[in-house]
């Protein structure tokens, strides 16, 4: 396999641009226990879970209050929530004290919460493509890997992969951009990839061998195209880049601390959290990594991020530390804008592309009638069941736009998944897609 892997040192100055401190800032939130805290999820502006050493804990209403609701194994490995019924944690002790706690399910909010899967020693990360179907990255003891894949919202699990012979430590993140692409990354920088909806993985790239031998710890994939890996330990941080669906990483090695998730809106937004030692540490870039800018926390005496969530470019939340420690990013005074690229003149009928696309907590539909008539703007699936109706009246000629905010009729949040979005009058109708991921 050609290694395409472009290794570079940098300092401040460099192709990695690090600059001050953003305005909007990261306040520690009151949370009950001060245990280690490892992981956090949310599925809305209200309901959420963060993983720590002694349990499982959820918020409806915020982060203002939380409930302990299943107590965990010792280190928190992994956590996603696909709603606010269905969520999964794995949990398991350090090597030298294993105590497994494989897979934990609800179906019911965290009242109760059961085993799913016991295959495996640890579960490293989640990833699912629809609201039944997902893909998990497991592992034992002996640091043999596993990928998992279920098709009834995790009720039951079945490994799908297991030979994965270029790695000598686990496989720690998955991610996947529709029902057929994903990657898989391994702690020591070999990435997988699949493009038959996990039927087959094949070796893609590795980020060996390079002069720096620095663990990879998160893998995120914004279009097809375009993904992100970050890493690092204590003293250098690790950030590659794809734009080329993985075939080739280029990467920067920069002092700092250890890079630990890496979380994106959409092709331009997306934050980066990290320090296992020395302060906390969250980047942020708004034009699609080539700058990253600090985000401070208050206070900031402890040290490291180990998780953190965005649900939109104003709202997220941020865990980690010793002792844990639980911080929000509240923005929601800040003006929103959205470009709205309308080309086609007034005389014409135009549905544009939606933007951001990918897109998780909300995206904008533009589109432009040439006369007066009955409009109808609404979200279909892929069978073609109509799944909202955005707009249903009677407009003048002229240029509009929508928001679709990712729920249905019923305003319970869409799954996961490619939808079809129409522009309908009495005699045309324009359509394209947008992706909506969680």
């Amino acid at each position: 396999m050609k290694t395409a892997f472009s290794k570079t040192f940098i300092n401040a100055a460099a192709m990695l641009s690090l600059t001050g401190s953003l305005y909007a800032q990261w306040m520690q939130q009151t949370f009950p226990s001060t245990e280690n805290l490892y992981k956090v999820r949310f599925v809305n502006s209200h309901v959420g879970w963060v993983l720590g050493a002694s349990g499982v804990y959820k918020t409806t209403d915020g982060g203002i209050s939380w409930t302990m609701q299943d107590s965990t194994g010792g280190y928190g490995d992994a956590l996603f929530a696909l709603n606010e019924d269905v969520a999964f944690y794995s949990s398991s002790g350090p090597l030298s004290q294993p105590s497994p706690r494989w897979l934990r399910r609800t179906i019911d909010g965290g009242i109760s919460w059961q085993t799913a899967d016991n295959s495996y020693f640890r579960y490293s990360d989640f990833a699912f493509v629809n609201d039944s179907t997902g893909y998990a990255v497991a592992s034992n003891q002996d640091f043999s890997s596993g990928i998992l894949k279920t098709v009834n919202r995790g009720k039951t699990w079945q490994t799908i992969a297991t030979r994965f012979s270029e790695i000598k430590y686990e496989l720690i993140a998955i991610t996947f951009v529709d029902t057929a692409r994903g990657w898989a990354l391994s702690y020591d920088a070999f990435v997988y990839h699949t493009d038959d909806g996990g039927a087959t993985w094949a070796l893609q790239d590795s980020l060996r061998p390079r002069p720096f031998l620095l663990p990879t710890r998160d893998i995120v994939f914004t279009t097809p195209d375009s993904g992100w890996i970050v890493g690092g330990l204590a003293g250098n941080m690790l950030i590659a880049r794809t734009v080329d669906g993985g075939n080739k990483w280029d990467a920067t090695v920069q002092a700092g601390c250890s890079l630990r998730e890496v979380s994106f809106m959409d092709s331009q937004t997306g934050w980066i959290a990290g320090a296992v030692l020395g302060p906390p540490f969250i980047l942020r870039t708004q034009d699609s990594g080539n700058n990253w800018q600090t985000q401070t926390l208050q206070p900031a005496t402890f040290s490291g991020i180990e998780s953190l969530f965005m649900i939109n470019e104003k709202l997220g939340w941020a865990v980690g530390g010793t002792p844990g420690r639980v911080y929000k990013f509240d923005h929601a005074t800040s003006v929103e804008t959205w470009p709205l690229a309308l080309t086609a003149p007034p005389e014409a009928f135009y549905l544009a592309p939606n933007y951001p696309n990918p897109f998780n907590a909300g995206t904008r539909i533009a589109y432009s009638i040439p006369h007066e008539a009955p409009v109808k703007v609404a979200i279909y699936d892929l069978s073609g069941r109509e799944v909202a109706v955005l707009e249903e009246t009677v407009k003048p000629a002229g240029s509009y736009s929508v928001r679709w905010d990712g729920r249905d009729f019923t305003r319970r949040e869409a799954a996961s998944g490619i939808y079809l979005y129409k522009l309908q009058t009495a005699k045309m109708e324009l359509s394209s897609k947008l992706l909506l991921l969680r």
